[in-house]
């Protein structure tokens, strides 16, 4: 494994570091990254929010097909106006 990880690496190992833990040198070369780059470190920070949220809120469900067509109707008429 490379020591210095892209931006592409970094994203892939991010979600699969939230799944399963990581040896130290991927660790290791993921923290490097983060400190280098910001957008990363960004990405990285938003990623983890996210599965946060949707680990912690059980009540989060699929929306009906039909809620989903008027929602999507009413937005439609809003932008045709």
């Amino acid at each position: 494994m490379a020591m210095m990880l892209n931006c592409r690496e970094v994203a892939e190992q991010a979600s699969q570091a939230l799944d399963e833990p990581q040896g130290f040198m991927a660790r290791l070369a993921m923290r490097f990254h983060l400190f280098m780059c910001v957008d990363c470190r960004r990405y990285v920070t938003h990623l983890g929010l996210v599965s946060q949220v949707t680990k912690r809120d059980d009540a989060i469900v699929e929306p009906a097909e039909a809620d989903v067509e008027r929602t999507l109707k009413a937005l439609m008429a809003r932008r045709d106006d």
